[in-house]
């Protein structure tokens, strides 16, 4: 299932340090950020996890996020 977020990572160096990270929280899915968009938008193709462990672990890093539905 694929999962939007609006969030706070406004740059491509700070999306790029939590890269590892993101790696780590999500090893089965496929992310992506585009910050060409307002919204600052955080995608993830995941096979495993709900929309609120997803909003936990980002919660986690820091990154401010509304899940777009």
């Amino acid at each position: 299932m694929i999962y939007v977020f609006k969030t706070n990572v406004s740059s491509k160096l700070r999306a790029e340090r939590l890269k590892p990270e993101l790696d780590k929280l999500f090893p089965l899915c496929k992310w992506n950020f585009d910050l060409e968009d307002r919204d600052h938008i955080f995608r993830l193709d995941s096979p495993v996890y709900t929309s609120e462990e997803i909003s936990a672990r980002l919660g986690q890093l820091g990154i401010l996020h509304e899940e777009l539905l």
